[in-house]
């Protein structure tokens, strides 16, 4: 009884400055951020869940400091749950799936956290190690691991609880910080472009007043509207083409603020109206999707 008290009152002690960083987060725009399990090469978010309980605990207390310190976050294991009732989670790999999981999960922000224990005679102590990414690009964005105090418990989410009110306020200003500033520089979004199946066009087709191949139109038009010039182009095949990263701008002409619905709208225009093809568009998360039907 006496250890448990002396645990919950120490505890408490380290919940000093969290009115400061309420403050902090009321004067700047959050990202919306999903918290998932780090995961090594060649296991599955699926494998996680269903067998990793520490990392499923150590998922759940970042997630709540997040929503104690007022950032909107995206559940994890629910996108993951609905994933798996899709009929595409049967059709495609485990890599795959974890893979679009992130990229369409509407973050702005993921947080990966790993587990780390440590017991001993003189009591138990847990890491935790968290790292941020941008969704879109993949690029990191801050880290932080600290180690709780120790304890005489084997209360795995009460460790982990400890760890976070010390190193949650510090890790947070890091993503604010680098999130603002790649806010203020406009957001980053991926383009897929492919051939519908039916379509008698291919990247190579020759289109417009100038009859230049479609893959090199595309490439000029995301040059010229991407902010700054600023893309990347990861493959182009005949059937698609990815931009992986294109920097679009923080706020259109009449200063309101750019989405990746008006770029996903921009270049559908472009191609119905100036190029002349018919197209679909679908967005997920930070991710834009053209499909190419004529």
């Amino acid at each position: 009884m006496f250890l448990l008290s002396a645990f919950v009152s120490k505890a408490d002690s380290y919940s000093v400055g969290d009115s400061y960083t309420m403050e902090v987060v009321d004067e700047m725009q959050l990202p919306t951020i999903m918290v998932i399990p780090y995961k090594k090469s060649g296991e599955s978010y699926k494998d996680i869940l269903q067998n990793d309980f520490d990392k499923r605990i150590a998922v759940a207390a970042v997630q709540e400091g997040f929503n104690q310190r007022g950032v909107t976050t995206i559940d994890f294991e629910a996108k993951m749950n609905a994933a798996m009732r899709s009929a595409n989670f049967e059709m495609n790999d485990a890599q795959t799936v974890d893979k679009q999981l992130i990229r369409n999960s509407g973050s702005d922000i993921y947080v990966s956290v790993d587990i780390k224990k440590d017991f001993a005679a003189n009591g138990n102590r847990v890491s935790l190690i968290l790292k941020a990414y941008e969704t879109a690009s993949g690029n990191i964005i801050a880290s932080k691991q600290t180690w709780s105090p120790r304890f005489r418990t084997s209360a795995i989410d009460k460790l982990a609880s400890l760890s976070i009110k010390i190193m949650l306020d510090d890790f947070l200003a890091q993503v604010n910080t680098n999130f603002q500033k790649k806010a203020s520089s406009g957001n980053t979004i991926v383009l897929n472009v492919s051939i519908a199946s039916d379509s008698m066009t291919d990247m190579d087709t020759e289109l417009g007043n100038d009859m230049i191949p479609l893959s090199d139109l595309l490439r000029l038009w995301v040059k010229k509207n991407a902010f700054k010039g600023k893309y990347h182009v990861q493959g182009s095949v005949a059937e698609a083409v990815i931009f992986d990263q294109i920097q679009v701008p923080p706020k259109d002409e009449n200063g309101n603020p750019f989405s990746v619905s008006d770029f996903a709208f921009n270049l559908w225009d472009y191609l119905r109206s100036d190029v002349g093809i018919a197209v679909k568009k679908r967005v997920d998360g930070n991710t834009v999707y053209i499909t190419i039907q004529e």
